[in-house]
């Protein structure tokens, strides 16, 4: 499966991953490359299954959240990282527990290498 990168950029803007999970991903903006940072953005990840596009053949793969989606699913825009941090922390939460409910599986790890923010 491919995964989520930790830089990229979208919507005219730079994105830089700063801690994930298998559902939430918390990334810090910036309009340039080198300047201070923008805000930051707390978006859920979506699995997007194997398929074939325009005669492509695209694997699975991590996705964020739609613009459409945004605020709506959850995703939210931060000017404090602390609050980003909360917001990341409780949406997590929240997942982990609808997840829990609906499958009755026990709530998987985090990946491996990935760090819960501060």
């Amino acid at each position: 499966m491919k995964i989520l990168k930790t830089k990229f950029r979208k919507n005219d803007l730079f994105y830089t991953l700063i801690c994930r999970n298998d559902k939430v991903a918390l990334y810090e903006t910036r309009q340039e490359e080198d300047m201070t940072r923008c805000h930051y953005e707390v978006a859920r990840i979506y699995i997007k299954p194997a398929h074939t596009a325009i005669g492509v053949e695209f694997e699975e793969a991590e996705v964020l959240t739609r613009n459409e989606k945004f605020f709506y699913d959850g995703s939210g825009a931060f000017i404090k990282k602390d609050n980003a941090i909360k917001h990341f922390n409780e949406l997590s939460a929240t997942l982990a527990n609808i997840q829990d409910k609906r499958t009755r599986m026990p709530k998987q790890p985090l990946l491996p290498g990935v760090d819960l923010p501060e």
